[in-house]
């Protein structure tokens, strides 16, 4: 029952960090990554990190969703601590310019441990 109990609360976890990327408010987005985060980036989004730690997090995080990164409800994906959205991004004013990714939360005790954006092929 404990262990149905915590995977529970990362799934809320995970629905409360949508509402939060959604609003497009950064600091509620950032309350959500753990002190000892770790944020990577690869193609098709900007190429960055590791970024360990919420100081070197949150520059990111702030300008990227100023850059409109819209997550897929429908496309979502749960399984254990781990939740994976189908994201796209629009640089620039013109819709060519938009990519599809994948975003990736680790959650440990309603926080977000580790954070993936990629094409969505990424290792295991």
């Amino acid at each position: 029952m404990s262990h149905g109990e915590a995977r529970a609360e990362e799934f809320l976890a995970a629905l409360a960090f949508e509402d939060a990327w959604r609003s497009r408010d950064h600091d509620a987005v950032m309350a959500f990554f753990a002190e000892n985060a770790e944020l990577v980036s690869s193609a098709p989004f900007p190429e960055r990190g590791p970024y360990r730690g919420r100081a070197q997090i949150r520059p990111f995080v702030t300008e990227y969703l100023a850059e409109k990164v819209s997550m897929d409800l429908t496309k979502k994906q749960v399984a254990r601590n781990r939740v994976a959205w189908t994201v796209r991004a629009v640089g620039g004013d013109k819709p060519a310019n938009q990519v599809e990714g994948l975003v990736e939360a680790e959650f440990r005790e309603g926080k977000i441990k580790a954070l993936h954006l990629s094409t969505g092929t990424r290792a295991r």
